[in-house]
């Protein structure tokens, strides 16, 4: 797996060219990536607190970029339930070489994509 680094282009400008940016993809694979009950950390009569996390991931050779989301949750701070997804995209190669920077390895998505 060849990995690039993802920057997300926020702007706070009007109609940037890249805010008009088609890019063409599919939803190639839905993954789980963890799941786990834990039955003896949960308490019924305790507060429950929920962790989120997201992060992202781009593969050159594939032309793939991925979306993992957390969640955690945890009763008296013992972690009882974690879940974590991916959803894998996969994005057509002419999409792909306007958004990826071959010399620097950076892939530059509008923050309207993610």
């Amino acid at each position: 797996m060849i990995l690039c680094l993802i920057v997300i282009k926020a702007s706070l400008k009007q109609q940037e060219p890249m805010d008009n940016l088609k890019i063409n993809f599919v939803l190639a694979k839905v993954t789980t990536e963890q799941f786990a009950i834990i039955e003896d950390n949960f308490k019924n009569d305790s507060d429950i607190k929920l962790q989120i996390n997201f992060r992202f991931a781009a593969d050159n050779k594939q032309k793939v970029v991925a979306v993992f989301n957390s969640f955690v949750f945890e009763a008296n701070t013992k972690q009882f339930l974690l879940i974590e997804a991916g959803c894998h995209f996969a994005i057509a190669p002419d999409s792909w070489d306007k958004i990826h920077n071959k010399d620097s390895n950076k892939l530059v998505v509008p923050s309207g994509f993610l």
